[in-house]
């Protein structure tokens, strides 16, 4: 059985004293973590609720925590089958592969760029302005 929660990981502190907010998964006495990349003070985590305290943003980040919480949580519950003849760090590993941003595949820079500053230059008013920005477009069309 997969048991998953957010865990401070105070076995390791940066020079300001803070720790990163980790998910750990358990399974068969074994642990293993995915970071959030939050980083919190020790007096800053209530390790009973697993969520932020006396911090400025505390809800923006518990909400932030929570969705990563449930997005993982999903995945467990999806690939359930998958999972069941794995390790903890196996799931893990598994887990980070299945987040891993997909690659954006664009035929050239420009096919992004291009429409945008098509459009920002059609907002401008004034004609000197618009000659030095399409003087501008044909030297990047052009590259």
């Amino acid at each position: 059985m997969k048991n998953l929660c957010l865990v401070l990981d105070t076995r390791y502190t940066n020079d300001s004293g803070s720790s990163v907010v980790k998910l750990r998964i358990s399974k068969d006495k074994k642990m293993a973590y995915i970071s959030t990349d939050v980083k919190l003070k020790k007096e800053q985590w209530n390790t009973e609720s697993g969520m932020v305290v006396n911090h400025p943003r505390a809800r923006a980040v518990n909400l932030f925590l929570s969705e990563r919480l449930a997005e993982v949580e999903e995945l467990l519950m999806v690939h359930h089958e998958k999972f069941l003849s794995m390790t903890a760090s196996e799931i893990v590993k598994a887990i980070k592969e299945i987040q891993k941003p997909k690659p954006v595949v664009v035929e050239k820079p420009t096919d992004l760029f291009v429409p945008y500053f098509e459009g920002f230059v059609a907002r401008k008013d004034k004609k000197r302005t618009i000659d030095l920005y399409n003087a501008t477009l044909k030297k990047i069309k052009n590259f």
